[in-house]
């Protein structure tokens, strides 16, 4: 028999709490419902009922939702005169809302109202009574009745709707009540100068008197309506409108704004090199400064006052040393400059080269500036300054400032000459 294993009895140990994680080795997928089955869809042609999409860009619209889109784009794209203009600038909307609330007291009877005012007339009469009734204070519309109210001055305050069409019926209203100096003020809505006399839509309505109650807030109202109107007659007949591009024309414009922008900077930074490296002819004395990487340009000079009303020297021995360039007996025309041009000399910096930028300077010069072909990315593309190369300096550089309309130096109007290392071209 085996020997049967003797139990200790002791203190149990609390089981450990059960954390959010599981154990390390069982997955955290949360096991799916097995009576609910994944149905795939295919949303091929024929197949299941694709989402919805907004379709309103394929919608043919009637032709009056064109008609008004494209007009409001045209609006938008030409320059609007003032006189159409200013009935772009409405009335604010707390000033409107304070309008319509007095407005709306002095509507006209309606159709009804003046059915049931006859009734209770004919009733007095007929009883032998007296019928009486006070004209009531109403506001007038009718755009010949308004008109006439205006010249005659009897008008309070006329409110033109913004969006009349034809824009003409009411064009000439503002300047007749300036001319008369009658308050005006131009609202938002057509229809909503209707409701206040029972009609579809109004061109304008006027006020020509007030209950004595309303006399204070009608003033403070008037008030304000000259501010917005009368007090800005100067700044609305000079003010126009339009001319708002679409987002692609502005982001178009935006990026040869850019463009500009950067070729801006490298003809600053051209011009900055041309001026760095270049001393005007104030005398004959030399100047000399430290050699730049830029193009091996060294500002020492040898001035000549030959050279500097030189314009096109072919001659080499009236107008300068060596200065003319050769003509070839192949082509008939000049050779293509290279060191021969060169003034070549000596003195107390040793040998070295003059180049006097009518022939060949300005191209080397540019070329060494032209981010075609160059390592040191300055200046403009030498395309831009092709057929300029055999002028002087001067024309280079009053050509860049005819052509880019910001370049602004002291020294443009001054000779300048550069002189470079004698290297291999």
């Amino acid at each position: 028999m085996a020997p049967v294993k003797k139990v200790t009895k002791g203190k149990k140990v609390a089981a450990a709490p059960q954390s959010g994680k599981g154990k390390k080795g069982q997955s955290s997928v949360a096991q799916k419902n097995p009576l609910f089955e994944k149905r795939s869809r295919n949303f091929g042609i024929g197949q299941a009922i694709q989402p919805k999409v907004d379709l309103s860009r394929y919608v043919k619209w009637p032709q009056y939702v064109r008609l008004q889109r494209q007009k409001k784009i045209l609006m938008m794209r030409l320059k609007v005169p003032p006189a159409i203009n200013q009935f772009s600038q409405v009335l604010d909307k707390n000033t409107a809302s304070q309008l319509f609330r007095i407005a709306k007291k002095y509507r006209p009877e309606s159709k009804v109202e003046k059915k049931q005012r006859l009734a209770g007339q004919a009733q007095k009469i007929a009883a032998g009574e007296k019928a009486e009734s006070e004209k009531p204070s109403v506001i007038k519309y009718g755009i010949n009745h308004i008109t006439n109210l205006v010249e005659s001055k009897k008008a309070k305050l006329v409110v033109i709707a913004n969006d009349v069409d034809p824009i003409e019926l009411v064009l000439w209203l503002p300047a007749l009540c300036r001319k008369m100096g009658v308050p005006y003020c131009i609202v938002k809505g057509k229809a909503r100068l209707g409701t206040l006399i029972h009609k579809k839509t109004a061109t304008a309505v006027a006020f020509t008197s007030v209950n004595d109650e309303d006399k204070q807030s009608f003033a403070a109202l008037v008030s304000a309506v000259n501010e917005n109107f009368a007090a800005r007659t100067d700044d609305i007949r000079k003010t126009w409108g339009g001319g708002i591009m679409g987002v692609k024309s502005r982001a178009a414009a935006a990026k040869k704004q850019k463009a500009i922008s950067r070729d801006t900077l490298k003809i600053n930074i051209s011009i900055q090199f041309l001026t760095a490296n270049s001393a005007t002819m104030e005398g004959d004395e030399e100047t000399r400064g430290d050699r730049t990487d830029t193009g091996n340009v060294n500002k020492r000079q040898r001035l000549d006052y030959r050279q500097a009303i030189m314009k096109n020297a072919h001659d080499a021995h009236s107008n300068g040393p060596n200065l003319g360039r050769p003509f070839s007996a192949e082509t008939g025309r000049r050779k293509k400059p290279y060191k021969a041009i060169m003034v070549s000399d000596r003195d107390q910096y040793g040998e070295r080269s003059v180049y006097h930028l009518h022939n060949g300077g300005n191209e080397r010069l540019v070329r060494k500036l032209s981010i075609r072909g160059s390592d040191y990315k300055l200046g403009v593309s030498w395309a831009q300054f092709e057929g300029y190369h055999d002028q002087d300096l001067i024309t280079l550089m009053r050509f860049m400032k005819d052509y880019f309309g910001f370049v602004e130096h002291d020294k443009f109007n001054k000779v300048t000459y550069f002189t470079f290392e004698d290297v291999e071209t």
